[in-house]
C-alpha cells in the first residue's frame, strides 16, 4: 500500500473497521511522505505541496477516490527521482528511506 502520511490512513482504516466489527490487520506500505522527506529534506511535502511541485492535475481534495489518484500520481513522480540502478525492489526503496526516515514495514 502507498499512502501520504501512511500511519494517518492506516490508523483511520483500523478505527473505521473496528467500528464494523472487522477483523484487525496488518499491512506493508509505502509512505510517499515519507519518501519526499528523504528526497526533499528542505522542502515543505504535504500532499498539496508536491501536487503543485509535480505540476499534477489537483482534483477536488479530500476526497477519497481523488486523494487517491493523486497520491499514485505523486508516488509515480518520487520513484523517478530515486537511482533506478540502485534502487530495484520495494525493500532497497524501504532501505534507502530508512537511512534517513523513520518507515514501518508491516504496520499493525
Amino acid at each position: 500500500m502507498v499512502a501520504h502520511p501512511a500511519t494517518f490512513d492506516i490508523e483511520f482504516m483500523k478505527t473505521v473497521l473496528n467500528q464494523w466489527n472487522f477483523p484487525n490487520f496488518s499491512v506493508d506500505f509505502l509512505d510517499s511522505h515519507l519518501m519526499a522527506n528523504d528526497l526533499f529534506t528542505e522542502e515543505r511535502n504535504y500532499l498539496d505541496n508536491l501536487i503543485e511541485r509535480f505540476n499534477i492535475s489537483e482534483r477536488e481534495r479530500h476526497h477519497a477516490l481523488n486523494d487517491a489518484v493523486m497520491t499514485a500520481n505523486v508516488f509515480i513522480k518520487l520513484l523517478q527521482h530515486y537511482d533506478q540502478s540502485v534502487i530495484k525492489n520495494p525493500k532497497q526503496l524501504i532501505d534507502k528511506i530508512d537511512e534517513n526516515c523513520r518507515v514501518n514495514e508491516g504496520y499493525s
